[in-house]
């Protein structure tokens, strides 16, 4: 977990080692929270670390719905930055994950109501960017 917050960006070759070799291991639990309530997602994520967010959203554990959850808690937590959210809401899993479907459509709600509330990720919600999870928001929340 604190891989991801002590490696450097790009993830060094030290960290970027030790990410791809704890993901290996077949009994890890990547979901697990540190005293902080936070998981190495969570770290990868506040620190800016791509390339380790990368390798975490390639583990098998990951589902549509764990990856939903997990990226409308990340919206919601204001000391993320703008800039770590667009790479998350733009990588493919993430995408995949928020298929403008029956099931995941209360969901993509939720998280634009999220991105809305936070204040500084107005440019995540307007014609500008074109990340399948908000790109017509409108119509998003008119149904």
């Amino acid at each position: 977990m604190y891989t991801c917050f002590f490696s450097e960006e790009p993830v060094g070759e030290f960290g970027a080692q030790s990410v791809e070799l704890l993901t290996r291991c077949p009994s890890l639990n990547l979901h697990l929270c540190d005293q902080h309530g936070m998981t190495a997602f969570d770290y990868a994520v506040y620190c800016g670390k791509f390339h380790a967010l990368d390798i975490l959203l390639k583990h098998q554990s990951w589902n549509p719905p764990t990856i939903r959850n997990a990226v409308i808690t990340t919206a919601q937590r204001q000391n993320n930055r703008p800039e770590a959210l667009a790479y998350l809401l733009n990588a493919q899993q993430v995408q995949d994950a928020f298929k403008n479907d029956e099931e995941s459509r209360s969901n993509i709600i939720t998280l634009i109501e999220m991105l809305r509330q936070r204040g500084d990720c107005k440019d995540l919600l307007e014609g500008g960017v074109d990340y399948c999870v908000v790109r017509d928001p409108v119509d998003a929340l008119s149904a």
